[in-house]
């Protein structure tokens, strides 16, 4: 099959889970197939590179992301205009678009009218009413471009049941609908050793106000009061000026903002170097980083937000925590733990144990079924692919 997947962001010049789950997916599949992955051109020279076998091509200069800690829609609209034409002008079997900004998912869908190709979107998050907290007023378009969105693709893949429970909501009802989620590299994490720094909270993941991280800092200046607390902040975004001032309005000492790192090996040695990863996220999809942290065997503490998924991943007690999302709360849950080495010893093993079910080499598979199913236009899909979720999760 000639697969194209559709993401302005490429890793590894962009690490959120997007991108992540996109390269980790693509790289497995180009071993068999022709992959390629339209986005933004992140490097320098040609526009069209090989990068692990899979085929990046750069349709554009990239610009910021972001404009007042929000996604630009001049950005999603710029990226969407300069894909028409590099994407129209070659055929593909199988187009995976990725679900937000929404727009590049229109130039796909013509692409599965004029070309042929059979569409995917990958559903990340579900916002419905949440465009208004976004947005305020503008969030009825916001609304409106999801669902109409929603009904372009033959099939979508979601990361969790809860995702598609509430896609099917949305007067999905005939569409297929897939649940194949995010995965980790569990054997090539054990293989890295943990950084010579020594931490007792981590957090990975981009800066930016949903995030929530002012909370985390809350719960660290809670918690410091009773212990000394080290913590180190992986990442960086619009957030990060903001949250260095309040970690020093906070007398947080102990804080160190590390930025984004070099290599995802030197990531997984700082989560190592830790003791617990703590996700005080408002709104989050599905948290490869927290895969990652129990692959290391490290607990995690989620917030419970309504929009959080990432509290679907928590077995309580196993893997992690789910706590109110207040920072005292927050910050009573890191103390118990950390005072509790017997509860820290037998964390580390069952989170390992519960991180072997998302191997990446099975989620790749699940989803070459899929493909391989919508090309040979077979019926059935759906019941197959969750036949492969079971696998995986077994």
């Amino acid at each position: 099959m000639k697969i194209a997947y559709i993401s302005d962001v490429i890793y590894p010049w962009s690490k959120g889970g997007v991108e992540r789950r996109v390269w980790e997916i693509a790289r497995r599949l180009a071993d068999r197939h022709e992959v390629h992955w339209f986005g933004m051109k992140w490097w320098d020279g040609e526009d069209r590179i090989c990068c692990d076998g899979v085929v990046l091509h750069g349709v554009c200069r990239p610009v910021s992301l972001y404009v007042g800690g929000k996604r630009s829609a001049k950005q999603a609209l710029y990226f969407t205009l300069m894909l028409f034409v590099p994407l129209l002008r070659e055929r593909f079997d199988i187009i995976d678009c990725q679900e937000f900004p929404f727009f590049p998912c229109f130039v796909a869908k013509l692409h599965s009218i004029v070309r042929g190709s059979r569409l995917i979107v990958t559903w990340h998050e579900v916002w419905r009413d949440y465009w208004y907290e976004y947005l305020g007023p503008r969030g009825l378009f916001g609304v409106i471009v999801e669902s109409v969105t929603m009904r372009l693709p033959e099939e979508i893949v979601t990361l969790s049941d809860r995702m598609r429970k509430e896609l099917l909501a949305g007067g999905l009802e005939r569409k297929n609908i897939a649940v194949i989620p995010n995965g980790v590299d569990v054997e090539g994490i054990i293989g890295i050793s943990a950084g010579n720094n020594r931490y007792d909270v981590v957090y990975v993941g981009r800066l930016v106000e949903h995030k929530n991280l002012g909370d985390l800092l809350r719960a660290l200046a809670y918690a410091s009061a009773r212990r000394e607390i080290r913590c180190c902040i992986i990442g960086d975004g619009p957030e990060r000026e903001p949250l260095m001032k309040l970690a020093n309005e906070l007398s947080l000492n102990c804080v160190d903002f590390l930025g984004f790192l070099d290599s995802h090996e030197e990531v997984v040695s700082y989560l190592k170097s830790a003791k617990v990863f703590v996700l005080p996220s408002r709104r989050e999809g599905f948290c490869i980083a927290l895969l990652e942290s129990n692959a290391s065997g490290i607990p995690c503490i989620v917030a419970k937000h309504t929009r959080n998924y990432a509290t679907d991943l928590i077995l309580e007690g196993v893997n992690g925590f789910v706590t109110s999302a207040a920072p005292e709360a927050m910050g009573e849950r890191i103390l118990a733990i950390l005072g509790n080495e017997e509860l820290m010893l037998r964390l580390r093993q069952t989170c390992i144990n519960y991180a072997r079910q998302f191997d990446w080499n099975a989620i790749a598979l699940a989803i070459e079924q899929e493909y391989e199913c919508m090309w040979s236009g077979a019926h059935g899909c759906l019941e197959r692919s969750i036949t492969a979720l079971e696998g995986i999760l077994a």
